[in-house]
């Protein structure tokens, strides 16, 4: 550590009989002896500035530029034209529901005296009709009187 700053290594290996190799090697030679950059390390920090802005710069570049395109209003008045006939479907389908729920009746209640119900207490019901016990019968009957 150089002056209290941290430091990260970089290394590769460059292979002087490798054509492709000796081919940067030349070019990293010929730039550090003209003077374009102090050292090595400065040249390799703008070698990999440059990479960075040839892959991530023009994509960069294409989603501000897209970003600054895009009508928001626009955006919304299509979103809402795909969605609507989706919508309408299901308001429908919600409507008819609510249309079935109103229409069905209530179940009738049909109140047993003591006298209408057998004493084994067994009496066919059907499924519009609720048979209210004699006690709650009898209670509510009075109730009625008072």
């Amino acid at each position: 550590m150089v002056m209290g700053f941290r430091e990260r290594r970089l290394g590769c290996r460059l292979y002087v009989d490798r054509q492709s190799d000796a081919n940067i090697l030349e070019k990293l030679d010929r730039m550090l002896v003209d003077g374009s950059f102090p050292n090595q390390t400065e040249l390799i920090k703008r070698g990999i500035e440059l990479a960075y802005e040839e892959v991530y710069g023009e994509a960069e570049e294409v989603k501000a530029s897209h970003r600054q395109e895009i009508d928001v209003k626009k955006f919304a008045e299509e979103v809402a034209r795909a969605l609507k006939p989706e919508m309408e479907k299901l308001m429908a389908e919600c409507e008819a529901r609510v249309a079935t729920a109103e229409t069905l009746a209530l179940p009738k209640l049909a109140l047993a005296s003591t006298h209408d119900v057998p004493q084994d207490n067994t009496v066919p019901v059907t499924d519009d009709e609720v048979i209210i016990p004699s006690q709650t019968f009898n209670f509510l009957k009075g109730l009625n009187d008072d």
